[in-house]
């Protein structure tokens, strides 16, 4: 069986991507095959990284690797830049084929998809789309606005040539009415 990437995104920071991918590796799991869970990059050093707590909640076996880590809760490059530090998608892309193989392998990006990854303006689409991520999951909060943040994501992310879909994340209450017009909303837009 070859190894198979699925990569975690969003429209946003704070839209419940950690949330996703336990619920991605629980359901992976399930099935008895041999899943990573994978922070590409870690920004504001909690005491308990994405990986691990995607991990936690999922409740399963699943090896947890993140592939970068700067302590300020900023974009990427700018924690890198405020530690002295370089990153770029090479970084990312090198430090992940170094690590073991399995049968799933979940990454979970941060930010948005056009977070910018490296100095030449590459962001997560071509983190994606370099590491040959099968599928790309597009998290949305589900909240007012969704219907426009997620589809502006997704033909983002098709014009990039990725394949995938979006998932409307509830990260904290919402109106019925208006998570139902963001179900159909969303659901006519795909």
């Amino acid at each position: 069986m070859r190894m198979r990437t699925i990569f975690v995104t969003g429209t946003d920071t704070g839209v419940g991507k950690t949330q996703v991918v336990a619920a991605l590796a629980r359901l992976l799991t399930g099935t008895g095959v041999r899943v990573q869970i994978v922070k590409a990059v870690e920004t504001g050093n909690p005491t308990q990284g994405d990986a691990a707590r995607a991990r936690a909640m999922a409740g399963v076996e699943a090896e947890v690797f993140t592939l970068a880590s700067f302590a300020a809760p900023l974009a990427p490059l700018a924690a890198a830049a405020g530690e002295g530090r370089t990153f770029s998608l090479e970084t990312m892309t090198t430090a992940l084929r170094a690590l073991p193989t399995c049968d799933w392998r979940i990454v979970e990006g941060a930010g948005g998809i056009a977070v910018p990854v490296d100095a030449d303006g590459r962001d997560w689409a071509d983190f994606a789309s370099v590491i040959g991520a099968e599928r790309v999951v597009l998290v949305v909060a589900d909240r007012l606005g969704a219907i426009n943040r997620g589809r502006l994501a997704q033909a983002y992310g098709e014009q990039r040539g990725l394949r995938g879909g979006l998932w409307l994340n509830a990260v904290a209450p919402v109106e019925p009415r208006i998570a139902a017009w963001n179900g159909a909303g969303l659901l006519s837009a795909g």
